[in-house]
């Protein structure tokens, strides 16, 4: 129970909707489905609201009167995982010409605005703002949803490939840093997007990335953060 909740982020509705369900479909059944668990989240038919009949009507009652850039900027934001700083979220969004009708010199101003905006409607999560970039993450069941229309608008590879190119750039310095007399810093880096490589990784190995080379690029500049920390179980997985 304590597991589904964390997946649900704790989120009221979502629970009221998951225990609805317990007595015709096993907890573990849930559990097992983590990747996608909205449509376990279904409410009676007779429910007086609809749009808290499911938990998908319930996130599409904030997401759909966004007008339709930040409606795109939510779709990207959802390739990545365990949250993200200012810099990689800037670097999907000029790849997707989200903020295109913005000056160069202001896209960072507008992004940031934009954020804020969907912070104050609970689609993002602001989290780690003491540090010097401030990251941004999403609710798991609003990210499944943002995945959702990311498929359904044909810009899922494309955000995938952004993402995965970005991590491939971002991990070139830190991997020369752990050879140097700190790692230290490099380690901590690694460790903080170690969801987003293992999110890149995912696709990079799958059947809808077109570069071969681009998961191997991956492992070699994971390799000695993998070797320093003794994940070599997880680097000979991602290797084969």
């Amino acid at each position: 129970v304590a597991a589904l909740c964390r997946r649900l982020d704790g989120l009221r509705l979502a629970i009221d909707l998951a225990a609805a369900q317990v007595a015709e479909i096993p907890l573990q059944t849930m559990l097992r489905n983590f990747a996608s668990i909205l449509p376990f989240l279904e409410g009676p038919e007779h429910a007086r609201n609809s749009r808290h009949r499911t938990m998908s009507n319930a996130i599409a009652w904030s997401y759909n009167p966004l007008p339709s850039d930040k409606q795109r900027l939510m779709r990207s934001l959802a390739v990545f995982s365990g949250g993200s700083a200012l810099p990689a979220i800037e670097s999907i969004v000029l790849s997707a010409d989200v903020s295109k009708t913005s000056p160069a010199p202001h896209v960072r101003e507008a992004l940031v605005t934009s954020l804020g905006e969907l912070i104050n409607r609970h689609l993002l999560v602001p989290v780690a703002w003491d540090q010097d970039e401030p990251r941004y993450d999403m609710l798991q069941t609003v990210r499944e949803f943002c995945l959702a229309r990311l498929v359904e608008s044909d810009e899922e590879s494309s955000a995938r490939e952004a993402h995965a190119r970005y991590f491939l750039d971002f991990a070139e310095p830190h991997r020369r840093a752990l050879q140097g007399p700190d790692p230290n810093p490099s380690l901590r880096q690694f460790a903080l997007e170690m969801d987003n490589f293992r999110a890149a990784l995912g696709w990079s190995t799958g059947e809808d990335c077109d570069d071969p080379l681009l998961a191997l690029q991956l492992c070699n500049r994971l390799a000695h953060f993998w070797l320093l920390r003794r994940f070599v179980v997880e680097a000979n997985r991602w290797y084969e």
